[in-house]
Parts: structure tokens; sequence; C-alpha cells
């Protein structure tokens, strides 16, 4: 398993490499659900363009704004996670991989999070991060098997128990609460099946690699 998640500039080389162009670019922007209207698309958010900034007129180039460099690329969907992991040779682990490495590959895990109790200390969350951006990656203490960041930051794509062919979001994100933060906790629980053309604007990569 990555010990990090995607950065914006791992995953920009990736978009300079093959001219790639992501879900949310394709659409113009993110799916979110809007009050009395359910699911709509939230424009003018994408990888390299932040809401916030565009609709103030403010230039903003994620992908290549050197402060956010070593921040984990987010506003993806499952279609953009799987286009990126057959360019670099890995793929999406299963929800049970995902929580196997959580864990440490310890059965009795001792923490309610990857790495200990006091969730400060390995994550970013709705409390102690800005709310516009997620951290730069590998900035709390990891795991004890040196992954960083699987508690909070951005969620990260699993294939469903329920059903191996679908997807589900976990870890939980910068702008979520500690109990989303747990192990093994599902994000998306208004949309259990992520669809694989809905960009998530807290949705980022982390792959495993088969030996």
């Amino acid at each position: 398993m990555d010990q990090y998640e995607v950065t914006n500039a791992e995953f920009y080389a990736f978009v300079e490499a093959t001219g790639y162009v992501t879900v949310a670019e394709r659409i113009g922007g993110i799916m979110a659900t809007v009050p009395g209207k359910g699911w709509q698309v939230l424009k003018d958010h994408t990888w390299r363009t932040h809401r916030y900034y565009a609709k103030r007129g403010i230039p903003l180039d994620m992908g290549t704004e050197p402060k956010l460099q070593n921040r984990p690329v987010l506003a993806l969907a499952p279609e953009d996670v799987l286009a990126y992991a057959q360019w670099v040779g890995k793929r999406i682990p299963t929800y049970a991989e995902w929580v196997h490495a959580a864990r440490a590959g310890q059965e009795d895990y001792a923490f309610l999070y990857p790495g200990g109790n006091k969730i400060r200390q390995v994550a970013w969350y709705e409390k102690n991060s800005d709310n516009y951006f997620p951290e730069p990656v590998g900035t709390k203490a990891p795991n004890e098997l040196g992954i960083y960041d699987l508690a909070g930051n951005v969620c990260e794509l699993v294939y469903s128990v329920r059903n191996p062919g679908e997807f589900v979001l976990i870890g939980g994100s910068y702008i979520d609460d500690q109990e989303t933060c747990e192990i093994g906790r599902i994000t998306n629980n208004v949309q259990l099946n992520w669809p694989l053309d809905w960009p998530s604007g807290i949705l980022g990569i982390r792959l495993v690699k088969d030996l």
C-alpha cells in the first residue's frame, strides 16, 4: 500500500504525460448534495480549480501552485482513480485490504484511528484543518506500518464489501468529524455505491501494488 496519498504534483505528472482530463473537468464541477434538490453538479470545483477562489475571480491552479504541490489531489471520481492506477501499475484496494493496513495487520487493534486514539496526532479533520484545502501529506503521525493519513485529509476509494464491483469512500477527510475518521467507517453513507463518474470534493487516491 502507498505510504502517502497521491499529491497534486504526482497527479499533475500523470496529466502532463497522458493528456488525461478528469470527470470534474468534463462536467464542470463535483457532485454534491444541494438542500431540496438532491445531488447536483457544484460548478467550478476540480482538481485544479477551487470553487471559493473561482467564484471570487482569484486565479489559482492547484496543479502548479508551489504551496499546494505536496498536498493530496482531490475532486476526483472513481474513473479518474482507475485511470491513474493503470498508469502507475497499481490498483484500488478492497475494503478488507484497507482496514487490514489501517490496523497494521493486527486483528485485535487497540486504537480507534490508524496509529493511536488521539486524533489530532494522527489526522487532519474538521477541527484542525483550514477547511479550504487538505494539508501536506505525511505531516501527522503514521500508523505502525509507517503509512500516513489513513485517517482524515482526503477520503480514499476502496471496493465495497457488499458488491466487489462497487466503490465506497473510507478514512474521512479534512472536513469530516472524528467519528468518520475511525477505522472502517464508510464516509459516503448517503451514497453507499459511489458511481464511477461522480467526482467528489473530498476524494483522493491511495493505491496498492501486487508483488
